[in-house]
């Protein structure tokens, strides 16, 4: 039972986990626990010290107590449905933080830089992991900082520029170069690195729910959180660690904004956080809902091993463009720290968005050929028709020559969208194309086609392999036999058409529909 310094009336607060508990002069553990929402008194739980000097052991191996971090894609499509107004399973993503029974202390989450709409949808997902959300300022004191000592505040900063996101805890424990708080996980997601700040409490904010602290933290990074555990969180001083920035510009008729943040590396949170810029950027200029064409072109700069991963695309749809905007771009930061070849470090991200307000979205509606027997080495003429929303249709002519090397007989022209054309590859090489190293993954996230263009393609029936992400058309049937001999290796994909050639043009509309023409290649 807690007492004195107005405890009697806030109770146990947001913000206390970790708070160091002595008798006689010797510290016996941390203030971490609760009992269920509307206590009346004030009784906490207290985690002993000795659970939590063990999380010293776990630093810099994999030992410990069990790992339950949220996993970074569930976190992502529940932030996707509450934005977006649809029903989200929070209670698959992580177990209920509100019980009966004692509960750890909720740990006060301040975001700032956001709208306050957008901060009401998605705080049900922050809060289902046992944070108590406000809004907060952008502002970071230059005035606060060390040296951190038992019952100092900290603050861990998950997001810092023109966004900020601020989870704040007390100090337990401090040992040379390492300190102890909270006294329960703040994500129990084990190995981390987040950057930890001084903090002030501000105020206490008495709830007959749930009580909280509102402080302010500092701008100085003091060191990280090394170990996230089920005792607390152990942090080491004085080495910063790497964050990824980010700088998303949106511009668009009689605006241009940009904004710029820091958020942490980090496989569960960085998807969702950076989603969160995105969102907060589109929302600033109204751009979450309604008829919308959003053209977004940049790039993840990876570190100097790495060629970057360039982005460009057009997205437009009836109230979905932005989340079709989203998922494209969160899902490449998913693919590179997900990979299952080796880390991969995002050094930035730079996004340059630009906004219409109407739907620029067009299907192909026919295509003629001017002649269906050419011979090799002729030209013939393609005319495609591709009608607008609510515009009048839009002839397209373009000029392809059959190339002079080959041989007589059937060849297939696809005129379709980018969908369709990837599709086409999937199922002429009997299957998804699986990268093979870190240079293939990236080459395939840069070869991803543009939805704002209509692809030719001209194919022809063969037999060949895909071996180790190269493709051999025209293969002998005896070598074709022993490539395709070993059915468990995953390097080898049979391939049943040779893309004989591939063009594609640029217009200003997100492009649908397909349309295929059948050619016999006479002799010469």
């Amino acid at each position: 039972r807690l007492s004195g310094l107005g405890l009697e009336e806030t109770g146990v607060a947001a913000g206390m986990s970790g708070s160091p508990v002595y008798v006689d002069g010797k510290l016996i553990g941390a203030v971490s626990y609760r009992m269920g929402p509307f206590p009346k008194e004030p009784i906490a739980g207290i985690t002993p010290i000795e659970n939590m000097l063990r999380i010293n052991d776990t630093e810099g191996t994999r030992n410990g107590s069990a790992v339950v971090a949220p996993d970074g894609a569930a976190m992502l499509a529940v932030a996707a449905d509450l934005i977006g107004g649809r029903p989200a399973d929070l209670a698959s993503l992580w177990p209920a933080s509100v019980g009966v029974g004692i509960v750890p202390i909720a740990t006060p989450v301040s975001i700032g830089g956001i709208d306050p709409a957008l901060l009401r949808r998605i705080s049900p997902l922050f809060e289902t992991m046992g944070w108590q959300v406000s809004l907060g300022g952008t502002s970071q004191s230059e005035t606060l900082s060390g040296p951190l000592q038992p019952g100092s505040a900290i603050s861990v900063q998950l997001m810092r520029g023109d966004i900020t996101f601020n989870a704040s805890g007390t100090v337990t424990w401090v040992e040379d170069d390492r300190l102890l708080a909270f006294g329960h996980p703040f994500l129990q997601a084990g190995s981390v690195d987040f950057p930890i700040t001084a903090a002030e409490v501000l105020v206490v904010v008495p709830s007959a729910a749930d009580s909280q602290k509102l402080t302010a933290s500092g701008i100085e990074i003091l060191g990280s959180i090394r170990q996230d555990r089920q005792a607390g969180i152990l942090g080491q001083l004085g080495t910063a660690p790497p964050m990824v920035p980010v700088t998303v510009s949106v511009n668009g008729e009689g605006f241009a904004e940009e904004f710029n943040y820091e958020m942490v590396a980090n496989k569960s949170l960085s998807p969702t956080f950076l989603f969160l810029g995105l969102a907060s950027a589109l929302s600033s200029v109204g751009a979450l809902s309604g008829d919308s064409a959003i053209e977004v072109s940049g790039e993840f700069r990876l570190d100097p091993r790495y060629d970057p991963v360039k982005v460009r695309n057009l997205f437009s749809s009836p109230a979905q463009a932005f989340f079709e905007l989203a998922q494209t771009i969160t899902s490449i930061y998913e693919f590179l720290y997900d990979n299952p070849f080796e880390p991969i470090d995002v050094h930035g991200v730079d996004l340059d968005i630009s906004m219409r307000d109407d739907r620029r979205v067009a299907r192909i509606t026919r295509v003629w050929v001017d002649r269906l027997d050419p011979r090799p080495g002729e030209q013939i003429k393609l005319v495609v028709w591709l009608k607008p929303y609510r515009q009048p249709e839009i002839e397209i002519e373009i000029e392809l020559r059959i190339p002079a090397h080959l041989p007589p007989g059937p060849v297939t022209v696809l005129v379709g969208d980018s969908g369709v054309v990837a599709a086409e590859e999937s199922s002429f090489r009997q299957g998804e194309f699986t990268p093979q190293n870190v240079e293939q993954l990236i080459q395939l996230l840069n070869d991803a086609r543009p939805s704002d263009r209509i692809y030719y393609q001209l194919a022809r029936p063969d037999q060949g392999a895909s071996y180790g992400g190269r493709l051999m058309p025209s293969l002998p049937p005896s070598i074709l036999e022993v490539l395709t001999a070993d059915q468990t290796s995953g390097e080898t994909m049979e391939i049943r058409k040779t893309i004989l050639w591939e063009d594609s043009e640029q217009v200003e509309y997100v492009v649908s529909g397909e349309h295929r023409i059948e050619l016999n290649v006479r002799r010469r």
